[in-house]
């Protein structure tokens, strides 16, 4: 009358499900970042100013 599940219905859809939640929190961990995505070089130790207005 019921359909079972098995365990492997319940560790694929988790699986899923933690890979979303996971994907979408390191795209808005980008969200509101500014200036040029790179790494900058170990042997600079300070940071360049931005004196600009």
């Amino acid at each position: 009358m019921f359909k079972q599940f098995c365990w492997v219905n319940w560790l694929f859809a988790a699986m899923v499900v933690f890979l979303a939640v996971i994907s979408i929190s390191s795209m808005l961990a980008g969200c509101g970042n500014k200036g040029d995505l790179y790494l900058p070089d170990s042997s600079s130790s300070s940071a360049p100013s931005s004196d600009k207005k």
